[in-house]
């Protein structure tokens, strides 16, 4: 039987470094933890978080979101909802 406790833990900036998450996970007695990232590309500094949670003692890192379409709609309607306050109402001609 497979028994699926999560924790929530966000870095929110750079002060917390993903090893400090980790080793604040193994304190609290978690014997498996995932890194579920945000990052949107897999670039150099991605590859380097994901080096250094695993190097921390993290069993799983997920892939970076990449392009993704969910991910594309999303920012579109973003974009479009952000466009749309610069769009000025129409007067009424008298």
């Amino acid at each position: 039987r497979l028994s699926l406790v999560g924790s929530e833990m966000c870095i929110r900036d750079s002060a917390t470094a993903v090893e400090e998450v980790v080793a604040h996970l193994r304190r609290e007695g978690r014997r498996h933890i995932a890194v579920g990232s945000l990052w949107i590309c897999d670039d150099e500094t991605f590859r380097a978080h994901t080096h250094r949670a695993l190097r921390a003692g993290a069993e799983l890192v997920s892939a970076s979101l990449g392009d993704d379409p969910v991910l594309a709609a999303l920012a579109f309607e973003r974009y479009c909802s952000a466009a749309m306050g610069l769009v000025s109402e129409p007067t009424e001609s008298r």
